[in-house]
Order: structure tokens, then sequence, then C-alpha cells
């Protein structure tokens, strides 16, 4: 979890110190580790914020497209096949892409 994300404008070269029991600082870093990402991004995004998609949250809609191409594949090589049942399960994977993005969001 040491690179930076990119996502934000601007370097980052300031530095605030803040102290707090060691029990939550574990429980922050276990909310990062969570959430797949940096310590830094996630309290920027608590304190400031900013809005990060998760590395998991990123995977996972990379996934879920992927599929919906393979899908789609699937469909054109089987010359349509069963096409109610392949649209709906390409409604569903986008379905489950903007939940992912909606629920990001709501952070």
């Amino acid at each position: 979890m040491s690179k930076r994300n990119t996502q934000t404008k601007g370097a980052c070269d300031a530095r605030i110190a803040v102290r707090l029991p060691h029990a939550e600082k574990m429980r922050l870093l276990a909310q990062c580790e969570a959430h797949g990402i940096s310590f830094s991004d996630f309290l920027r995004s608590r304190i400031v914020g900013v809005k990060f998609r998760s590395r998991i949250e990123a995977q996972a809609i990379a996934e879920l497209r992927h599929q919906g191409a393979l899908l789609r594949q699937i469909a054109v090589a089987s010359e349509g096949g069963d096409r109610e049942e392949v649209r709906e399960a390409i409604a569903v994977i986008v379905a489950t892409v903007k939940l992912i993005g909606e629920q990001a969001g709501s952070r």
C-alpha cells in the first residue's frame, strides 16, 4: 500500500502529525486494508472528503467488465443462442458495476 494514489491533482507535500491511541490506529489500519487503500488516502478521504475508488472496487469492476465482454463474445459466437439469458446476465453485470460505483460514492 505504499504506492500513492494518483487520482488526486497536485503533489502531496504537506504533512500533518496526528496523535491517537494505538487501538484507534490499528482500527484505522484495518479499515484501510478492508478498503484496499493507503493510510494517507484513507485519512484524506475522511478528513478532506477526497473520494477514492479502492483497488478492490477497481479490480471488481474490471473483472465484471471482462466477464461482460466474454459473455458478449459467447453470444456472438453462438449466433445469439438464448438471447434473453445473455441480456439478463449482462444486465446483472451492469447493475453490479453501478452498485459498486454508488457505494463508493456514498463513503
